[in-house]
């Protein structure tokens, strides 16, 4: 399993997240002050289950889940920039 922090630099601080890839096909995000946000793999690499399994099997890795993709996620979708 993927897992990982991101590191959100502003001004005067750091924020760090962190980041994890469940078996059940979601990804747990966490804000620095704990907030758990469960999203679908498929929300985050912008692939369908379908591709997911397939790049699994053939074990590529355009549908892996990705330090940037969760960043660039979180970034649009939770903090709304």
């Amino acid at each position: 399993m993927s897992q990982g922090r991101i590191h959100f630099e502003r001004p005067r601080t750091t924020e760090i997240w962190t980041w994890r890839v469940v078996s059940d096909g979601r990804v747990v995000i966490r804000d620095p002050k704990r907030k758990k946000y469960a999203i679908p793999m498929t929300e985050i690499t912008g692939c369908t289950w379908d591709q997911i399994e397939r790049a699994h099997w053939k074990g590529n890795t355009n549908c892996d889940v990705t330090p940037r993709k969760v960043k660039d996620y979180i970034e649009r979708e939770i903090i709304k920039k």
